[in-house]
C-alpha cells in the first residue's frame, strides 16, 4: 500500500520565499507519519503524473503547488507563473482516470487559490466540479497582520458530515481559500468556514459576509477524494498545527474515510443551504488592509503558544492514562492496540521536545 506526495508541481518552490518547502521530508513529514504508522508506504513523487506512475498505488496527496518566486527587495516578492510546474492535461487526465478506478487523492490549495500561488491546481478540482476561490478566510473586525501570524477556529458545529466530527472539538487554522460547487458536482462540503468569520477577496479588498466550505470531499466512480483549502491545519513544522490532538483527530477522520476500502459512510447531501452566495454584493465592504485576525501578531502568536503548551499537556494526560491502562489488561489483542497508542502519544511528545522516560 504506497502513497504518492506529489513534489513535482513547485512545492520545493515554497522555500525560495523564506519558507519551508511543502515536501513529505519538510511540512507534511507528519501527514506522512500518521500515514506510516497505518501501514502506508510514502514516496515523493518528482516527475509528472502519467498512468504507468499511479499504477499499483493507493492514493495521490498534492500539497499547494506554486509557481516560481521573485524577490522585489529584501523583505517582499511576488508568485509568478512558472508552465513547467502546471499540471498538463495529460496529468489531469490520468488523476481523473486514477480515481475513477479505485484511486484516492488528497488536494491542499492555498489562500486566495491559484490567483495567489499561479498555480493550476483548479483545472484539477474543476474535473472533480469544485472551483477554487480567489478568497482567504479571516476573522471579522481584525487587526491587520500577516496572514502566517494569524488563525481562527472551527468547532463541531462547522463540520457538517458526522464520519468526520468524530471526536473533534476545536479545530485551529490559518488563513485559507474556499470552494464552490459547480451543477455537475456529485460531491459535499464536509467543514464550512465559521459564522465569526468574513471572506476577503484577492487584491481587491473587499470583504463578503457568509460561510464557504474549506473542506470538501466526494466519490468519484470508484474512489475518493478530499480538497483542503490550505495546508497548515495538517503541517507539522512551527507554523503548522498537526499536534494538536483536535487537528490530528480531524486528518485521521479524513484519512480513515478516504482511504477506508469498505465504510459505507455517506456524504450528507442537506447541506447546500448552509453556502452563501458569494455573488450577494449588499456585504462587501471596504477593507483597506490585510486583515486576520483581531489581534495583533505578538498575541496572535502567545494564543498560539498556549495552545501547543495545552496539546503537549493533553498528550502528557493521554500518555499517563495509556500507561495505567496497559498495565490493567491481560487480553493480547487489547493490549496490542493500547501499546500501539502509547508509541503514538510518545512520538507526539517527542515532537514537543520530550524525551521518552
Amino acid at each position: 500500500m504506497r502513497i504518492l506526495f506529489d513534489e513535482f508541481h513547485g512545492q520545493p518552490n515554497w522555500a525560495e520565499a523564506g519558507r519551508t518547502g511543502k515536501e513529505l521530508s519538510t511540512t507534511f513529514s507528519g501527514i506522512g507519519a500518521v500515514l506510516r504508522r497505518e501501514g502506508y508506504t510514502c514516496q515523493p513523487l518528482r516527475q509528472r503524473v502519467a498512468p504507468s506512475v499511479l499504477e499499483g498505488n493507493t492514493a495521490i496527496i498534492i500539497p499547494p503547488p506554486v509557481g516560481k518566486f521573485r524577490s522585489r527587495d529584501l523583505f517582499s516578492g511576488e508568485w509568478f507563473a512558472d508552465y513547467n510546474t502546471y499540471f498538463s492535461g495529460e496529468e489531469i487526465e490520468s488523476i481523473c482516470r486514477f480515481v475513477e478506478g479505485g484511486g484516492r487523492l488528497l488536494a491542499f490549495t492555498y489562500r486566495f487559490g491559484d490567483a495567489f500561488t499561479k498555480a493550476n491546481l483548479g483545472d484539477l478540482t474543476a474535473e472533480f466540479g469544485w472551483e477554487i476561490n480567489t478568497h482567504a478566510v479571516i476573522e471579522k473586525d481584525a487587526q491587520p497582520a500577516h496572514p502566517l501570524h494569524t488563525t481562527f477556529e472551527t468547532t463541531r458545529s462547522d463540520i457538517v458530515q458526522p464520519w468526520a466530527a468524530e471526536g473533534v472539538r476545536r479545530v485551529l487554522w490559518r488563513p485559507l481559500t474556499t470552494f464552490s460547487k459547480t451543477p455537475s458536482c456529485q460531491g459535499q462540503p464536509l467543514i464550512f468556514s465559521p459564522a465569526s468569520c468574513t471572506i476577503k477577496s484577492y487584491k481587491e479588498g473587499a470583504q463578503i459576509d457568509g460561510i464557504y466550505p474549506i473542506c470538501v470531499a466526494g466519490k468519484y466512480g470508484l474512489g475518493r477524494y478530499i480538497l483542503v483549502g490550505g495546508p497548515n491545519v495538517f503541517e507539522d513544522y512551527e507554523l503548522g498545527f498537526l499536534k494538536l490532538p483536535d487537528n490530528r483527530r480531524l486528518l485521521l477522520n479524513l484519512l480513515s474515510w478516504l482511504l477506508d476500502q469498505d465504510t459505507e459512510a455517506l456524504l450528507r447531501p442537506d447541506v447546500e443551504d448552509r453556502v452563501s452566495s458569494i455573488e450577494d454584493e449588499e456585504h462587501i465592504v471596504n477593507a483597506p488592509a490585510y486583515i486576520a485576525t483581531n489581534e495583533c501578531p505578538e498575541a496572535a502568536a502567545l494564543r498560539v503558544e498556549a495552545k501547543m503548551v495545552e496539546a503537549r499537556d493533553a498528550w502528557c494526560e493521554r500518555l499517563e492514562f495509556l500507561l495505567v491502562e496497559l498495565s490493567k489488561v491481560a487480553d493480547p489483542g487489547t493490549k496490542f492496540q493500547l501499546k500501539h497508542q502509547v508509541s503514538e502519544a510518545r512520538d507526539m511528545l517527542r515532537g514537543f521536545g520530550f524525551e521518552d522516560s
